[in-house]
C-alpha cells in the first residue's frame, strides 16, 4: 500500500526555518551596509558642499578686496587673522571683513571664521594663505609695509574626514 504525505515533518520545518532565517539575516546585512554607505556618502557631500561654499565666499572677498589692513600668519603660512576692506553694498562705502583661523589645541579640529561667524569647521585641518606681488617679478609679500603691493593670493585649504569616519570604515 502506498501512502501519500500531506504534511511536513518537524525536521523539515526546522531546516526550512533555519534557511529562511539565514536568508533574512543576509538580506538585513546587505540593507544595513548600504544604509551606512549612503550615510557616509551624504556626510562627505555635506563636507564638500560646505567647503565649496566657504571657498566661493573667500574668493569673492579676495577678488573685491580694496586694501589689506592686517595679515597675521603662522610660520607655516597658516592664517591666524586677515582683515581686509571690501566694497560695501552702496557706492563709496567700504566694509571690513575679518577672517580668523583657529586650531583647537590637542585636536585636529580647526575653525574658520568670517566676521566672527563660523564659515567652516568640520574636518578642516589647515588654511594657508600666501600674498603675492607681480611688481618686478612674482614674489611672496612678507612685510607689512608691502601690503599695498599685493596683487594676488594663493589659498590652500586642507581637510580630512573626521577620525570617527576613518574608524567606521576600518570597522567595516
Amino acid at each position: 500500500m502506498s501512502r501519500t504525505r500531506s504534511a511536513f515533518s518537524i525536521v523539515e520545518m526546522l531546516v526550512m526555518m533555519g534557511i529562511s532565517i539565514l536568508i533574512i539575516g543576509v538580506l538585513y546585512m546587505m540593507w544595513d551596509s548600504s544604509r551606512r554607505q549612503e550615510k557616509n556618502v551624504s556626510r562627505h557631500m555635506d563636507v564638500q558642499r560646505g567647503l565649496r561654499g566657504s571657498m566661493i565666499l573667500i574668493q569673492k572677498d579676495l577678488r573685491e578686496m580694496l586694501e589689506v589692513v592686517e595679515l597675521e600668519r603662522e610660520p607655516t603660512a597658516s592664517l591666524k587673522s586677515l582683515l581686509i576692506k571690501v566694497p560695501g553694498p552702496t557706492t563709496g562705502e567700504t566694509n571690513s571683513v575679518i577672517y580668523g583661523f583657529e586650531k583647537a589645541a590637542g585636536t585636529s579640529t580647526s575653525i574658520l571664521r568670517r566676521n566672527g561667524r563660523i564659515l567652516f569647521q568640520d574636518s578642516l585641518t589647515d588654511f594657508q594663505i600666501y600674498p603675492f606681488t607681480l611688481e618686478e617679478r612674482p614674489r611672496e609679500v612678507r612685510e607689512v609695509s608691502e601690503y599695498d603691493r599685493i596683487h594676488l593670493f594663493k589659498v590652500k585649504l586642507t581637510f580630512l574626514p573626521g577620525k570617527d569616519e576613518f574608524q567606521r570604515v576600518a570597522e567595516q
